[in-house]
């Protein structure tokens, strides 16, 4: 009987935390609205959700005394997904599906933090698809560092953009061609083989903040021009953006070739949003594009299960408020973890 007791005040606990009905008043002066009883998955989340709660001995166990496994039952499904199932009365789902369980409360994703309950959370190689796009932004920005300020860039590039940022020109080149002592990688690299967490979000921004600062945000049209001025041989090209590094190039031209100074060489090369804009740019690609509440947004709510802890529930429209970005992994897979 205490088992059962147990049960049903557990489920009651649930029932309380995650729904709470939506009381509808009718407009003044107009027919009141139809009202209808709402499933759970119409159903407001109880803000005092978000808590650890330890495993019942219920669900460890059918009523027929066969045990429950803790461990994936099958192929495309995760460990602690058959107690969270009984947890919240629903069903483990499979492979090919974005979300874990489906039950009345809603459907759930189910991830085992690494080691602890506080741990390292690795989001699905679908959820990490949807970032994609915007690192991809990231890395095009970066290779356009390279090309500028690298070891390897043009020299007539690079000698441009040491005339054009002065001392600026050497912090941006250490950053691009500082090798660590650890793994002997530059910063480049890093973000190349998609690794890439706070602090290196924050070394990023820093130097295209300092980029930008030069540059200002004017980017005027520039123009080639081949020829005899004194002639009607002349002829004036006009190029925007690095279309004019591009054929100046190709054509292997010199800055006099091009009637072009420094500044305009390099504005052409670094004429990015990344360079315009980029805590906008950073804000866009590196920070709402990792919110956990816009990676886990294929269920109604993520639940994260340690064997031995226990297990939280949190609804999708608290997760940037309970959970936090790590990083970004090998792979292009941001991780995340539960806050204290």
């Amino acid at each position: 009987m205490s088992a059962l007791r147990d049960k049903l005040l557990l489920r009651e606990a649930i029932r309380e935390m995650l729904l709470e009905k939506r009381s509808k008043k009718a407009p003044e002066n107009k027919e009141p609205e139809e009202q209808h009883e709402l499933r759970p998955s119409e159903q407001h989340w109880n803000p005092q959700l978000g808590v650890i709660v330890p495993w019942p001995e219920w669900v460890k166990t059918k009523p027929d005394g066969t045990p429950v496994p803790w461990a994936p039952i099958r192929k495309g499904t995760g460990p602690g997904e058959q107690w969270v199932a009984r947890v919240l009365e629903g069903k483990v789902m499979g492979g090919g599906i974005p979300y874990d369980i489906d039950s009345p409360w809603g459907k759930f994703e189910v991830k085992e933090p690494k080691e602890r309950m506080y741990g390292a959370i690795r989001a699905a190689a679908a959820s990490g698809a949807a970032i994609e796009r915007s690192f991809r932004k990231v890395k095009n920005a970066v290779e356009d560092l390279v090309e500028v300020f690298g070891d390897h860039a043009d020299p007539r590039l690079q000698q441009a953009a040491q005339e054009f940022f002065g001392s600026t020109f050497d912090e941006v080149y250490k950053f691009v061609n500082a090798a660590d002592k650890e793994r002997g990688r530059t910063q480049p690299e890093y973000i190349f083989s998609g690794e890439m967490g706070k602090t290196r979000i924050k070394e990023l921004t820093k130097v295209l903040k300092l980029i930008a600062k030069k540059l200002g945000t004017l980017r005027e049209e520039k123009y080639i021009e081949l020829g005899d001025t004194e002639t009607d041989l002349h002829t004036r090209i006009p190029v925007e953006g690095p279309m004019l590094v591009r054929v100046a190039k190709m054509l292997d031209l010199t800055p006099d070739d091009l009637r072009a100074g420094s500044s305009d060489i390099v504005k052409a090369a670094l004429s990015g949003e990344a360079f315009v804009n980029p805590e906008a740019f950073v804000t866009e690609n590196l920070v709402n594009s990792t919110k956990p509440g816009r990676v886990f947004n294929k269920a109604d709510g993520l639940v994260l299960v340690r064997e031995d802890e226990g297990f939280i529930i949190i609804p999708r429209n608290r997760l940037d408020e309970l959970v936090e970005f790590i990083g970004i992994s090998q792979g292009q897979l941001p991780t995340f973890k539960l806050k204290r």
